[in-house]
């Protein structure tokens, strides 16, 4: 483990400044990693999906999961030689660049790639975003997704990093969230409160009592997928299970944290109710939070119906 410019910082083995020294984890030998290979190389078969998502349960060495999500985004089959770099040479309008820029600095300030103006990460992520913004210019640039690109350009370069950002946005549904207005947003928090009625009615009926709304502290689980919410150590593993099982996994997680503190966010005032909703990770494992999550009944079926319930009404 490496200082920086003799301030006593840290480098953490995923790459954020920390003022704690970190034992970086020995890397996984050569014959290990081999094992993972025929398990991204054909992701349609069934008993293939139930042995890789068995293998991320029990971790992803840091060193395969560029290559893990690469394939679970489908980038073999999504990646177009060339467009990338048409689309960075596209202009933008000015308004798009001065929002683009003004939140490179806001985007993992505390990461070695990030943390200085100018930096390799920071001209990488300004590339990304550029180039999203013209290729699917209905959307454009929203803020929020410098945060989802950041965490892609950790793992894999600005080429890959595009693609798996059009990938979540198209494949992942993650544009409806990017929208004018938040159509797609809003419809999380409406299936996010069915499941916790199910699972904790009395949270529910208490945030009701308190004026807490649902929108309060998870806008950004969804926007994000808990990149602002969760440190690296816990987040990293949990969009390995997301880009394995999609938005059903995320819904897990939120309901798995409610769940999991539901007699002491009952009893909660509002001052009190609404911070504790926001750090409802701290002092948890990331295994016994994954292990939890997947044991909440939610199904692609369920959220489907209830996102058409919602159409109707």
């Amino acid at each position: 483990m490496s200082s920086l410019n003799l301030d006593q910082h840290w480098v953490d083995e995923f790459g954020f400044v920390s003022a704690t020294l970190h034992v970086k984890p020995t890397p996984s030998s050569s014959e290990h990693r081999k094992k993972w290979f025929p398990l991204l190389t054909n992701l349609h078969d069934e008993t293939n999906q139930t042995n890789l998502s068995e293998a991320i349960q029990k971790g992803v060495p840091p060193e395969i999961r560029g290559t893990l999500w690469f394939f679970l985004l489908g980038l073999p089959t999504a990646i177009e030689k060339g467009r990338f770099e048409m689309c960075v040479s596209q202009p933008l309008d000015l308004e798009t660049l001065d929002s683009i820029q003004r939140d490179l600095g806001r985007t993992f300030p505390t990461h070695c790639q990030f943390r200085h103006e100018n930096s390799s990460g920071q001209r990488h992520l300004q590339r990304v975003l550029h180039a999203y913004a013209t290729f699917n210019p209905h959307v454009g640039y929203v803020q929020g997704m410098g945060f989802l690109t950041a965490t892609l350009l950790i793992h894999m370069t600005e080429e890959e990093a595009f693609w798996s950002l059009v990938q979540l946005m198209d494949k992942f549904k993650m544009e409806h969230l990017f929208l004018p207005g938040f159509p797609g947003l809003q419809n999380m928090f409406y299936i996010l409160e069915a499941f916790l009625w199910e699972a904790c009615p009395e949270v529910v009926q208490h945030m009701q009592q308190e004026g807490v709304l649902i929108s309060f502290f998870a806008s950004e689980w969804f926007l994000t997928i808990f990149v602002t919410s969760f440190p690296p150590s816990m987040l990293f593993p949990v969009w390995d299970m997301f880009l394995m099982k999609g938005w059903v996994f995320v819904f897990q997680i939120a309901v798995a944290l409610i769940k999991w503190e539901r007699a002491r966010l009952s009893t909660l005032p509002m001052e009190t109710l609404l911070p504790a909703m926001k750090l409802l990770h701290e002092g948890k494992t990331t295994k016994e939070l994954i292990q939890r999550a997947l044991k909440i009944p939610i199904s692609e079926e369920r959220i489907a119906e209830l996102s058409d319930a919602l159409t109707i009404l």
